[in-house]
């Protein structure tokens, strides 16, 4: 009997550090950066998977980036350290920065939809 399991393609995204910024350096950090949210997007997605955006949409993404605009203003302008860990002003700018291309996705109607309801799934 034949394995069912489907292979999914894999694609390589290139980005060419080339100065044509005007900064290589700076090139160089920010396709860094891009590796690293979307290594995080990865890890993040494995564990709460599409439906927590597409139940709720765009306003709902808003509403993840609102939270996180929060905890920046309180972190930076208040002074108030964040006592839970992975929530430091790094951690938090890398998650508006993938919630602001997960907005992107949801907008240009790219991101998966949902038929789960709120209350499904394994504890509902």
């Amino acid at each position: 009997m034949k394995d069912s399991c489907v292979v999914e393609p894999h694609v390589v995204v290139e980005l060419h550090v080339d100065r044509s910024s005007g900064d290589i350096d700076l090139e160089h950090d920010m396709a860094h950066l891009m590796k690293e949210i979307f290594e995080l997007w990865k890890a993040k997605q494995k564990s709460y998977g599409p439906h927590n955006i597409s139940t709720f949409g765009l306003r709902g993404v808003v509403v993840r980036l609102w939270d996180k605009m929060q905890r920046i203003v309180r972190m930076t302008w208040n002074g108030v350290n964040n006592p839970l860990p992975n929530e430091s002003v790094r951690d938090t700018l890398l998650d508006i920065a993938c919630y602001g291309l997960i907005a992107t996705l949801v907008f240009d109607d790219a991101w998966p939809e949902s038929n789960m309801q709120i209350g499904e799934g394994k504890n509902g």
